[in-house]
């Protein structure tokens, strides 16, 4: 009988408080979520950094980064 008890014997069916299930799914969403987000950022960064590089020219890319004098 899961979810259901017995009241005092007399076989009314009365549900179980489940707030700690409820508090322990959320966190379980809220992890999953977590782990999907890196997840995508993990996996979309090189086809992000090829997309970047083939807007560039080719003087661009074969050159090294310059930094700015002051």
């Amino acid at each position: 009988m899961t979810g259901v008890s017995m009241a005092h014997g007399r076989g009314a069916p009365t549900r179980k408080s489940h707030g700690s299930m409820r508090r322990d799914r959320a966190w379980a969403l809220r992890w999953s979520y977590f782990f999907l987000i890196l997840f995508a950022v993990f996996f979309l960064m090189p086809p992000v950094y090829m997309l970047i590089t083939s807007l560039k020219t080719s003087a661009a890319t074969s050159s090294p980064r310059r930094t700015r004098r002051r």
